[in-house]
């Protein structure tokens, strides 16, 4: 089978693994995507590629010609980045689309979806997570769920904690800010200023280099500053946060937070996520994690007291986060259903 993504992110893991299987893979992306490396050190051609804007003919002609020249069975488009004129371009080159909609990451579903003569361009609508929308997308066009996967064996074990100054004995909280100024990594510092002083509470926080200025100033307020260890290398954040006892996310819409979080829960890192539909369909409070409704410091850092004083809760949060991994979350499982899903769709279109 021949395939072509417009932009991977975030199956990258699934398109590596159908390679890895046979599947004749080309990904369209754009330079400096940072998935590239990725697929490219698993030899998964990578073409570069942005996504033509509304009134660029040349680019979209462009497109038409190298999905002439590929030829591909089908085209896999992120339902995130999915336009009018991209489909468009795609009738016009004849190729079906399979439109991937990745909740836990944030996609909104495109609204052109619930019209009958566009979703009829499309072979078939793949939805990781369900939702009240999904329900009213059936009767336009093919939907499938396929939960999100990840597989362990893509990161090496972590660095010791003590490589970056947190005591051997202490209870390590991690936390990571992919975006700038989202107030997770604030919020976790004025938490602190509630822990008893008696606590070996320690906090590990990854986030972009020109973040961490800001957030060096609120640490030297903090009455503990030695509580507090900086990281700048968001690549490394699944195998980091994998080594802390628990995981701190209120972001979940960006590709190195979901797989982050999947990385610990995994692991047995029990994750404190803040309370949505979708997100419990990832954690399940009280099961692998717990969810909070209201991101105050004080009932944060209660909470993370409890956890801490409670070793027995802990424990069990961490075999129900590996139990629940296993058994929903496993990436030979999302091979076995999308593997199965392009080869019915390849033969539809």
């Amino acid at each position: 089978m021949t395939i072509t993504a417009l932009e991977a992110r975030p199956e990258a893991e699934t398109l590596i693994a159908l390679h890895a299987q046979g599947a004749e893979l080309r990904v369209l992306a754009p330079p400096h995507a940072a998935y590239g490396p990725l697929l490219r050190a698993h030899q998964v051609a990578v073409e570069p590629w942005n996504p033509p804007r509304f009134w660029d003919v040349g680019r979209w002609r462009d497109m038409r010609r190298m999905l002439a020249l590929f030829a591909p069975d089908l085209v896999l488009l992120r339902g995130g980045g999915v336009s009018l004129p991209l489909l468009y371009g795609l009738r016009r080159a004849q190729v079906a689309a399979l439109v991937f909609i990745d909740r836990f990451e944030g996609d909104v579903v495109p609204g052109w979806l619930r019209g009958p003569i566009l979703s009829a361009w499309v072979a078939g609508l793949v939805c990781d997570l369900v939702d009240a929308d999904q329900v009213r997308l059936e009767a336009s066009a093919p939907v499938t769920l396929i939960p999100p996967g990840h597989d362990v064996s893509w990161y090496p074990p972590g660095p010791v904690l003590g490589d970056w100054g947190i005591p051997e004995r202490a209870f390590a909280v991690g936390a990571l800010a992919v975006e700038p100024s989202d107030g997770q990594l604030s919020l976790l510092i004025d938490a602190a200023r509630w822990l008893p002083m008696d606590l070996p509470i320690h906090f590990l926080l990854i986030a972009p280099p020109d973040e961490h200025g800001g957030l060096r100033n609120l640490i030297r307020r903090n009455p503990f500053p030695q509580r507090f260890h900086l990281v700048d290398d968001i690549g490394a954040a699944p195998e980091l946060m994998g080594r802390c006892d628990v995981f701190v996310s209120r972001e979940r819409a960006s590709e190195p937070a979901r797989r982050t979080l999947l990385h610990c829960l995994h692991h047995g890192v029990p994750c404190i996520v803040e309370d949505a539909p979708l997100i419990r369909q990832v954690v399940n409070p009280g099961v692998s994690g717990r969810v909070v409704e209201g991101w105050d410091p004080g009932a944060l850092a209660q909470l993370l007291s409890e956890l801490y004083e409670q070793p027995q809760t802990r424990e069990a949060l961490a075999a129900g986060a590996r139990r629940e991994a296993q058994a929903r979350f496993s990436m030979t499982r999302v091979l076995q259903q999308t593997g199965a899903l392009l080869e019915s769709a390849a033969a539809r279109a």
